[in-house]
């Protein structure tokens, strides 16, 4: 009988002990850290994550549990983000908050289904490892502050905005700047979303992208008329790819925030160093190579030191830039904006070089830096800037922060302006 009774015991602590191993691997899963093959060769095969609280348990728990568990489980590419959430407390709070809600509703199942509750949560928490990443956009927003209401003449135009690598519509980040210009403005603004989000901005090729957002935009009856197009990062090719490559649309200002727009040469955050030497070496020998073009920031790639290669091999950028037979409708575009607007970042180590926010580059076959007025661009007028500055149509304006970091009063001063 003794037997038996611990027997039942060690049985129901062992289903205790599974199902939050489950639990565990549903947040790794749906926040996209490991794969659902992962979860299932690794599901059963583990014991050495074991918690006997009957899952009340706290954020710092969870994360060294989530931890132990990608350790264990060879989850190798789970391991930065999770040390990046156990040092983002703050920003974590809401996630695990909602967890409490759940169990104090007893919303918190102990059953087969706790791995779609744990996919769940994960899932709540992809958001976060992306803005902790150096790619993300952060906009500073203090919702106390209603200081400013914009009333103009007549209604705003409609804003069609696209993120940046490695983020999704559904960012918090991006929900509260869209809010608040609609806020501002009382204005239709839509976040158009290519693929699913981050995945497919790393994935696809910018044809690809810019292919998809045409079609997106073309079916919303909003951009049937003039409207205002903003790219945040990665997102300003995108932009400037609709512009140029979608036919028929009506584009009254165009707004580029932190926007690789002359290329990047080099890892983000990654300029010194032998890790980052040895990166940034392997992307250039490969860089024209069509497997790497065929990604999303491969198609902006631009190597001065084989610039006959890039205007050959390019996939994106050197049409984008019309670097090659110059295509008189391109500049056409351009010379019709009401404003080009380029918001660059004085400390920004994500788009490297961050002169190629504003149209600087390297020179050919050399390290010196040409400001955006000394460039084969500028000077040839590829896309009509030097006769747009002539005109005052190209504002470019710099932020002293890191890459696409904005508070609500930059928003105000450098954006608004130009979205009435």
């Amino acid at each position: 009988m003794k037997a038996l009774i611990f027997l039942t015991v060690w049985s129901l602590a062992f289903l205790e002990k599974t199902l939050y191993n489950q639990f565990l691997t549903g947040i790794l899963e749906g926040a996209d850290l490991i794969s659902k093959l992962d979860a299932e060769n690794c599901l059963y095969s583990r014991t050495l994550v074991t918690q006997d609280k009957k899952f009340s348990i706290d954020w710092n728990n969870l994360i060294q549990d989530l931890t132990e568990m990608s350790i264990y489980c060879k989850f190798q590419e789970a391991l930065k983000p999770l040390k990046n959430l156990k040092t983002s407390e703050n920003m974590m709070a809401r996630t695990y908050k909602r967890f409490e809600e759940a169990k104090a509703k007893n919303q918190f199942p102990v059953s087969s289904n706790i791995t779609n509750f744990g996919k769940s949560l994960g899932s709540w928490l992809s958001q976060y490892i992306r803005m902790a990443s150096p790619y993300a956009f952060k906009f500073s927003y203090n919702p106390s502050d209603v200081s400013i209401y914009i009333k103009a003449a007549k209604a705003p135009l409609p804003i069609a905005y696209f993120h940046g690598i490695n983020g999704a519509c559904k960012d918090e980040s991006y929900k509260e700047w869209e809010n608040y210009l609609r806020k501002q403005l009382g204005v239709y603004i839509r976040c158009i979303e290519i693929g699913d989000g981050a995945s497919s901005s790393i994935f696809m090729s910018m044809t690809d992208q810019t292919n998809e957002a045409c079609t997106k935009i073309k079916a919303d009856y909003h951009y049937k008329g003039k409207f205002n197009l903003i790219g945040i990062s990665q997102g300003g090719i995108i932009a400037r790819g609709v512009l140029q490559k979608c036919a028929g649309l009506k584009v009254n200002n165009l707004i580029t925030i932190g926007s690789p727009n002359m290329g990047i040469n080099k890892f983000p955050n990654c300029e010194v160093g032998i890790k980052c030497y040895l990166y940034n070496k392997a992307a250039i020998l490969g860089a024209y190579s069509a497997a790497f073009q065929a990604l999303g920031p491969g198609g902006y790639f631009k190597d001065q030191y084989q610039y006959e290669t890039y205007l050959k091999e390019s996939s994106f950028l050197a049409d984008l830039n019309n670097e090659r037979k110059i295509k008189k409708e391109y500049t056409d575009l351009y010379l019709a904006l009401g404003y080009f607007v380029q918001i660059y970042f004085s400390k920004d180590a994500t788009v490297i070089p961050k002169e190629s926010e504003i149209f600087g580059y390297f020179a050919i076959d050399s390290e010196i830096m040409q400001p955006y007025n000394e460039t084969l661009n500028y000077v040839n007028n590829y896309l009509g800037a030097k006769t747009m500055d002539s005109q005052g149509k190209i504002v470019r304006t710099t932020i002293d922060s890191e890459h696409c970091n904005m508070t609500h009063e930059e928003v105000n001063k450098y954006l608004i302006p130009y979205l009435l």
